[in-house]
């Protein structure tokens, strides 16, 4: 696995290369700034895997970097981590906006280190192995702002979890053929509908701060980044008028009579366990399931709001 490590501090790029080093990671490159990491890159004849970025440095920050190598075709897929003091979150929230995978505290442990780098390679040999479905994600490119993978929502969840700092709320919106009750499970059919349907819902839940991803079978969770309460209900009739308007772009047949439904939203209060919050996650996918399963067949294109509630939901 080829690496590299962008730090502006010695002391630290030397420490993460030393600790990859130990776990056999080998071929790793060194930066000093997001410039010389982009010489670097442009002059690479074989690619980087993957990328561990400092957030803070002079010039143009960790963030900026990110953003630049997400946006190069050859490193769209490359998982970057972030290091990160964690001092602010907002920090955080632009990280994983800029296509971040994941991040690591400082002062650097080593073990956290070890553990990024271990799931980084089995998510590159899964991807090679199964190819671009081995992770549920839109093909399209570029996303709406706000579309991240799933893979990067659940880390994103867990790490603030963990920290003491996430008080978000989620839900999660099913996108659904109701004369099939379901839709084609794959190819480009399935990804331009369900692209369709993630900016419809963006647009439509605009200007709040949200991550949106695709957690497969046309679930799309949400996270929202802003206090306060959301008329889902509103939200997803909004989304499915804009998906009507959107059919005949994405060639939607026109046979299938596709719907969005939306489950009910689960509070988040403010937790310190990563499995709690992978917890919620799987409470608004199956929230949205269930809207999706107990909408009525001549609901038509309008959204509809599950009758059951989740009966763990609420505060966790």
């Amino acid at each position: 696995m080829k690496i590299m490590v962008v730090d502006d501090d010695e002391l630290v790029r030397e420490l993460v290369r030393d600790i990859l080093h130990m776990k056999g990671y080998r071929n790793v490159a060194l930066a000093d700034s997001a410039d010389e990491a982009e010489k670097l890159i442009g002059q690479a004849r074989i690619p980087f895997d993957c990328f561990f970025l400092d957030i803070q440095m002079p010039g143009r920050d960790g963030i900026e970097l990110c953003g630049w190598i997400k946006s190069q075709p050859a490193y769209a897929k490359a998982p970057v981590v972030m290091l990160t003091v964690l001092s602010d979150i907002s920090y955080v929230d632009r990280a994983f906006a800029a296509g971040a995978f994941d991040y690591a505290t400082k002062p650097i442990v080593k073990g956290q280190i070890h553990e990024k780098a271990a799931t980084i390679r089995r998510l590159i040999e899964g991807q090679k192995t199964l190819g671009p479905q081995a992770v549920p994600a839109l093909a399209e490119a570029p996303r709406p702002a706000g579309m991240i993978d799933y893979l990067a929502l659940e880390n994103y969840v867990k790490r603030l979890s963990l920290a003491g700092l996430f008080t978000r709320q989620i839900f999660a919106f099913k996108i659904v053929a109701l004369n099939h009750r379901g839709l084609p499970h794959a190819g480009p059919q399935f990804d331009r509908i369900v692209d369709a349907g993630a900016r419809a819902i963006i647009a439509s839940l605009a200007p709040r701060d949200l991550f949106l991803a695709h957690a497969g079978d046309g679930v799309l969770l949400c996270v929202a980044r802003s206090t306060g309460d959301i008329e889902l209900e509103k939200i997803a009739e909004d989304a499915n008028a804009r998906f009507a308007e959107a059919r005949d772009a994405a060639d939607v047949p026109h046979d299938l009579e596709v719907t969005i439904c939306v489950g009910h939203p689960i509070r988040v209060g403010q937790v310190r366990s990563g499995r709690t919050a992978l917890h919620s996650l799987n409470l608004a996918i199956r929230s949205a399931t269930r809207a999706a399963q107990e909408a009525p067949m001549d609901n038509g294109a309008a959204g509809y709001y599950g009758r059951r509630r989740v009966a763990a939901g609420g505060r966790h």
